[in-house]
């Protein structure tokens, strides 16, 4: 058992050194760190079940999700993370196998999709100030014309 605020000392596991780096070392804590870049699938060949969804709920329910600073208790106090408990992001978006997981791949869809949700909704707003400039102007220049 860790005590709060301490670390467990573990082995670490390397694998596959070239050069004297190592390309994926696994702490005893759990920690995975990868010497290159993580890359999951995502070819649309490997994907089924295709659906729309509402980007603008999407980002509603974005915008109650908790999000926090913490620790993982296997890390100790002394390293810190940002970001949603898996449990609220599950409840929030439906995705993903279980409420103690959340994939990259997960965060990366919503996190995309409520961009493009903001991108909309700049384009939008900025037509509409656009709009409201023109009729400003144009009452601006009527009421410099009366007598």
């Amino acid at each position: 058992m860790v005590a709060h605020g301490q670390c467990r000392r573990e082995p670490t596991t390397t694998i596959g050194k070239a050069g004297g780096a190592a390309f994926i070392t696994l702490k005893g804590t759990g920690t995975l760190i990868l010497d290159a870049p993580l890359a999951g699938p995502s070819d649309r060949n490997l994907k089924q079940g295709f659906e729309p969804f509402d980007r603008e709920a999407l980002l509603g329910r974005l915008a109650t999700l908790d999000i926090s600073e913490w620790s993982f208790i296997s890390e100790g106090l002394g390293v810190r993370h940002i970001g949603p408990m898996a449990q609220n992001f599950k409840t929030a978006f439906g995705l993903g196998a279980d409420d103690t997981h959340i994939t990259p791949s997960d965060l990366d869809g919503v996190a995309l999709a409520a961009i493009q949700e903001l991108y909309l909704q700049l384009q939008q707003k900025d037509a509409e100030i656009d709009q409201l400039r023109s009729r400003l102007s144009a009452l601006e220049a009527a009421a410099h014309q009366r007598p």
